[in-house]
């Protein structure tokens, strides 16, 4: 589903309803209206990320393909997911693993 658009922030407070609380100070949301609040300075560039389309599993289709080794989970980094730049994420997680390509899932 490339038409959809999902925000990953940080937030001192939960934003309420609208966001699912992912880990420490991170959230979840498709509500583009949480976006609006936001501001535009410079301070805040590294508080989110917006992600485009998603992909589904069956089932426990997810949990055999970590089982075959088709992900690496790695433990959920802040710093990784907003401070490093995203087309730099990839390589700095995978930068010890070069045997294969794997698919990259945040653990807690």
């Amino acid at each position: 589903m490339p038409n959809i658009a999902f925000l990953l922030f940080k937030a001192k407070k939960n934003p309420g309803r609208d966001a699912i609380k992912v880990f420490d100070d991170v959230y979840f949301s498709h509500k583009m209206q949480i976006f609006s609040g936001f501001k535009s300075d410079h301070k805040h560039k590294n508080n989110f990320r917006i992600y485009s389309g998603y992909s589904g599993w069956k089932p426990g289709q997810l949990e055999r393909e970590i089982l075959r080794g088709s992900w690496k989970v790695v433990r959920a980094n802040p710093d990784v997911i907003f401070n490093k730049k995203s087309d730099q994420v990839w390589d700095y997680l995978n930068k010890e693993d070069d045997e294969k390509p794997y698919g990259i899932m945040a653990g807690r």
